[in-house]
């Protein structure tokens, strides 16, 4: 529908304010997304360093890092890390 049915006293709204007031509506929303995003990053990051600080020295090291590494392993400075490689990848590591 391009035109919505006005009141009594008021004009159409046309499909080009429409389309503008969605393009207005959308740049509020893609800011929203992406710090929702960052917070979701976050936590994940979050609950990885906790479960990894809980594991003792020998397991960190069968899975290859230090006790001073989690951090680095966590936000990825040692590679990808874990809780990152399903959502960028497509083979379904």
């Amino acid at each position: 529908m391009s035109v919505l049915k006005p009141a009594a006293d008021q004009s159409p709204i046309s499909a080009a304010a429409l389309k503008d007031a969605a393009a207005a509506l959308s740049r509020l929303a893609n800011p929203l997304r992406d710090a929702l995003i960052a917070v979701a990053r976050w936590r994940r990051q979050q609950r990885a360093q906790a479960e990894l600080v809980q594991l003792d020295d020998r397991l960190l090291a069968d899975i290859g890092i230090s006790r001073s590494q989690i951090d680095a392993a966590i936000i990825g400075s040692l590679g990808t890390p874990r809780c990152a490689r399903k959502e960028t990848t497509t083979r379904g590591l």
